[in-house]
């Protein structure tokens, strides 16, 4: 099968143009594009970054260069374009980007044309893939979105994109547009009161997965961090910034059993948001000997963090899914989060996690404390990782695909009438 990927940026440390994002989205559309090659597709990637085209076996990542962005830019409509954005509220560096999107979708229809896939992958619901669907019905390719997350509960999300985000939604349940979802809890949201489908048949869930084959360490984390042989290692693994919370896994940190404190080190992981006052909390707690913030880990170094870890700690106050959960798995490391994550209803066995049924420091720490305790079994924890292999996954995406193509019902227009076209 031929793929085509559409998104708006990957995570690949091979090449320097796609490392500039570190994100945990970056890092599992990469994931999910190798799963598929490893199916024996031919994978063909387009991002907004501009890049040389790369071919590594199955995986072609396209050439996309402003002179390309120019020269099949849209010119019918520019104006009223150009207007519409301008009456928006925001900076001018996100107006810009609008612009740059609208530019962008002649690379993009150009990149279908040549290709002539089998189907077209979008990842990520919001403004940079808007114009992704539009192209796609446009042409009628078939294709599936992929929803990361949702913005229901983030404070930075503009007014143009919650908006988006909601329209997209109900119109695709109303024109059957396929969208895959990465955990269960996300499709249930979107049958609550804030999104309000009525049925979500048109969502599937696919969780994520990652490479549930252990490799072989290579750095020594204790000495690396002078953490002593006696002591308990927690990972803390994500983005470092307000979303992520690590700041409260410092609060619950502080008001452990002193007996626990003592023997325990917590090692935070990413990199760390601009105003994010995470080393400022460690040393207002006295923990500067106790946690220890790491900064950004490229993804083939993390295993030696994790295979050294006693527990993974995920503190998130919103998250589709949370891939560094079943990362820790792979290497046997258990972990603690809130029961309240999209998730865990997906990814939970209680020989594998330690739930927190609310929000407090308090309960948060007393969740740690029971789970530094416990007696866990390393082996069971990595056969339970199995469930989310980078395979698995993508048979899953290959289930959606084919129902996709061999049933494709698609409405022409994004917003537009009701009349659909079956292929």
């Amino acid at each position: 099968m031929r793929i085509l990927t559409l998104c708006p940026y990957f995570y690949n440390s091979n090449y320097p143009e796609h490392t500039k994002n570190k994100t945990g989205f970056g890092i599992m559309v990469m994931g999910i594009v190798n799963s598929l090659c490893e199916q024996g597709n031919e994978v063909f990637v387009l991002t907004h970054t501009l890049c040389p085209q790369r071919v590594d076996g199955a995986l072609v990542i396209l050439k996309h260069k402003l002179i390309g962005v120019l020269l099949h830019a849209p010119i019918f409509g520019l104006c009223i374009k150009i207007s519409s954005i301008c009456r928006l509220a925001g900076s001018l560096g996100a107006k810009l980007k609008l612009l740059y999107y609208f530019l962008d979708k002649g690379c993009v229809k150009n990149a279908i044309l040549r290709i002539k896939p089998d189907i077209v992958h979008i990842h990520g619901v919001g403004l940079g893939s808007k114009n992704y669907v539009e192209v796609c019905q446009e042409l009628d390719v078939p294709f599936v979105i992929t929803a990361h997350g949702l913005i229901e509960n983030d404070p930075s999300a503009s007014q143009a994109e919650r908006k988006f985000e909601m329209e997209f939604f109900r119109e695709s349940e109303r024109t059957g547009i396929p969208v895959t979802v990465v955990s269960t809890g996300i499709k249930r949201r979107l049958t609550q009161d804030y999104y309000g489908l009525n049925n979500a048949d048109n969502i599937h869930v696919v969780t994520n997965g990652t490479d549930t084959h252990m490799m072989e360490t290579t750095d020594d984390i204790r000495s690396k961090h002078g953490i002593p042989d006696g002591c308990k290692i927690c990972l803390a693994v994500g983005s470092v910034c307000e979303n992520k919370n690590q700041l409260q896994i410092v609060r619950a940190f502080s008001v452990l059993p002193s007996r626990l404190r003592e023997n325990t080190r917590v090692l935070i992981i990413g990199k760390t948001s601009d105003n994010y006052q995470i080393k400022q909390e460690i040393s207002r707690l006295g923990l500067d000997d106790y946690v220890k913030s790491c900064g950004f880990v490229k993804q083939e170094k993390l295993r030696n963090y994790y295979a050294t870890a006693d527990l993974n700690i995920l503190a998130s106050k919103d998250e589709g899914f949370g891939l560094s959960i079943i990362e820790g798995f792979v290497y046997g490391a258990p972990c603690v989060t809130f029961s309240d994550l999209d998730a865990v209803s997906d990814v939970y066995d209680e020989n594998a996690m330690e739930l927190c049924d609310d929000r407090a420091d308090e309960s948060f720490s007393k969740a740690i404390a029971a789970a530094l305790e416990k007696q866990w079994d390393k082996d069971e924890i990595k056969q339970h990782s199995k469930k989310f292999s980078l395979q698995a996954m993508g048979e899953k995406y290959m289930n959606v695909y084919t129902q996709t193509i061999n049933g494709f019902i698609n409405c022409r227009t994004f917003g537009g009438s009701n009349e659909r076209k079956d292929r």
